[in-house]
């Protein structure tokens, strides 16, 4: 029997961010996994050399589990309203950040446009899985958006 009670406005958006986060770690991690010198994405192995890494192998293979796998279990949590969910995406969130983090202190490189906005959406993600934990246990102390059409 399918759950009735109506997806909150705020797991209305994690599923959508999970779903973009998914997405581009499903492809990224499955092209760095197949062509581990990194030329289906045009990432020199250059970019490795102050790493543990010789090749894109280990950190495809993570970027699949942690950014690509991660986010449909919550999506499939969410979408079952279970209790975990809203915890699940705050790790999700974390996770992202800490891996945008460590990926930019281990190749020392910066680059803004790819960097700043998984860093953002990890927090996003964080913010609403916090968000929604403290709706689901606080009903009456959580706001309520106004996000209806």
């Amino acid at each position: 029997m399918a759950n009735e009670t109506p997806l909150s406005a705020i797991q209305r958006i994690t599923i959508g961010l999970e779903v973009a986060l998914s997405l581009g770690a499903l492809w990224g991690g499955a092209s760095l996994v197949a062509r581990p010198d990194g030329s289906l994405m045009h990432l020199p192995l250059a970019r490795l050399a102050h790493t543990p890494f010789a090749d894109y192998v280990v950190p495809g293979v993570v970027l699949l589990a942690v950014n690509g796998l991660l986010p449909l279990v919550v999506i499939a949590l969410v979408l079952r309203r279970h209790a975990s969910s809203a915890r699940l995406t705050v790790l999700s969130g974390v996770l992202l950040a800490l891996w945008i983090g460590v990926q930019i202190a281990l190749i020392r490189h910066f680059y803004p446009p790819l960097h700043v906005p998984y860093f953002t959406l990890g927090v996003a993600l964080a913010t609403l899985g916090a968000a929604e934990e403290r709706r689901r246990t606080h009903p009456d102390r959580a706001p309520r958006p106004s996000l209806r059409p």
